[in-house]
C-alpha cells in the first residue's frame, strides 16, 4: 500500500471502511508526516504527544472503557501573536507589532474518562480534565451521549 498521507480523502475512508487500516495506523502516519516536515514549514503551532491507556471490559450485558490520558502540550513557536496596527487611512504606517503575555509554552494534560455501552448501541461517557503549567492550570469535565445511526 502506498504511504498513507498520500491517500485521498476517498481512499483513506474506504480502507479504514475496509479494515485494512486502523484509525490508530493513520494518526501515528500522519503525525509522523508533521514532524518531518513541520520544521521547514513552522506551520504546526502546538503539538500534543501522549501516552493514552483504555480497555474494553464487560459488566453484565454492557461495554465499559475506562481511559487515562497523559500528554504534554508544548508550543513549537512563541504562543503570543504577532499583529499589525494601522490608523485610518494611513496604511503602512505603523509597524507590525508583538503582543507579549504571560503564556506558557508548555502545559501537562491528564484525561480520565468512562465509556458505559449498552447493547443496542447506545454510549454514555464522562470525563474530567486539567491542564497545568507553572503559571496557570485549568480543569473541567464532560457528559456525553451518543447514538449510533
Amino acid at each position: 500500500m502506498q504511504d498513507i498521507t498520500n491517500l485521498s480523502a476517498l481512499a483513506l475512508s474506504a480502507a479504514i471502511a475496509d479494515r485494512r487500516l486502523d484509525c490508530r495506523s493513520v494518526m501515528a502516519a500522519y503525525l509522523s508526516r508533521i514532524e518531518a516536515i513541520n520544521p521547514r514549514l513552522n506551520a504546526i503551532v502546538s503539538l500534543r504527544p501522549a501516552v493514552e491507556w483504555s480497555a474494553n471490559l464487560r459488566w453484565g450485558d454492557r461495554l465499559v472503557r475506562p481511559r487515562i490520558a497523559l500528554g504534554l502540550t508544548q508550543y513549537l513557536t512563541d504562543p503570543s501573536p504577532v499583529v499589525g496596527a494601522g490608523f485610518g487611512d494611513a496604511v503602512g504606517v505603523a509597524a507590525a507589532m508583538r503582543v507579549t503575555s504571560k503564556v506558557s509554552r508548555a502545559y501537562g494534560d491528564v484525561v480520565l474518562g468512562l465509556d458505559i455501552g449498552e447493547v443496542g448501541g447506545l454510549t454514555v461517557g464522562a470525563n474530567l480534565f486539567a491542564r497545568v503549567s507553572e503559571r496557570s492550570y485549568q480543569v473541567g469535565g464532560g457528559l456525553q451521549l451518543r447514538l449510533p445511526f
